[in-house]
């Protein structure tokens, strides 16, 4: 079972950005006689790690709930995630406003705490 700092999440989600971004980071610019200087290093940190579960893989409200809390009183903080066997550092990736996203498979005007949600997480492996 995958986790966040002891939040248990379901195993099934899948790592979306897991080969589409590179360790490489690379600077391209030209000289005053037009030469092309190009630098690159490997990255420290920063790879990205989006964990979709939209496609079937549901979490109870409560998961949603924690899940919630612990970023928004942790809002700098490094979790440990727990996926596939592996154990990473991760920082969440606010970027675009919200490292998760929740969203109801049914639509309830009062929602219990075993509501299911579909779940999609963007984070940063910061180690």
């Amino acid at each position: 079972m995958a986790s966040i700092n002891g939040i248990n999440l379901p195993d099934d989600f899948i790592w979306v950005d897991e080969f589409t971004s590179t360790q490489v980071a690379q600077v391209m610019s030209r000289a005053l006689t037009g030469a092309l200087i190009v630098q690159s290093a490997l990255k420290v940190s920063g790879r990205p790690m989006t964990l979709d579960g939209t496609d079937g893989v549901w979490v109870p409200r409560s998961v949603v709930d924690q899940l919630r809390t612990l970023f928004e009183t942790n809002p700098d903080g490094t979790f440990t995630l727990e996926y596939r066997g592996e154990t990473f550092s991760v920082i969440q990736d606010v970027s675009d406003g919200s490292c998760m996203k929740a969203t109801p498979v049914i639509d309830y005007s009062n929602p219990q705490a075993d509501a299911l949600y579909s779940l999609h997480l963007k984070l940063l492996i910061s180690i």
